[in-house]
């Protein structure tokens, strides 16, 4: 896992629909989304944990999609692109956004 191997990009072991538009890191803004992603091993019959990171992520300039396409590094630099999103069918309601001041102190 991450926290045991620190945080690698494409590893052999990852299935294959860690690739779902090209080798990098996935992000989503509907936790349910994640939560599909996250595989807990039962040990001994007791539930073991699982953890999700909140995470503020900064796209750059993305390539927009709504359904997976595999996007090379060389294609999004060709287009002057810094990532990829792909656009689901469901997506946060913004009536629930909050903005929150930090202060730098």
């Amino acid at each position: 896992g991450i926290l045991r191997q620190g945080l690698r990009i494409a590893p052999p072991e990852a299935p294959v629909s860690g690739f779902y538009v090209g080798k990098g890191v996935y992000t989503a803004d509907v936790v349910s989304k994640s939560a599909e992603y996250c595989r807990v091993a039962q040990r001994g019959g007791e539930s073991a944990d699982a953890l999700l990171l909140l995470c503020d992520v900064a796209l750059g300039a993305p390539y927009v999609i709504a359904h997976g396409k595999y996007v090379t590094p060389r294609d999004l630099r060709a287009a002057g692109l810094h990532s990829t999103h792909c656009v689901g069918r469901y997506a946060p309601d913004a009536a629930y956004d909050r903005h929150v001041a930090v202060d730098d102190d």
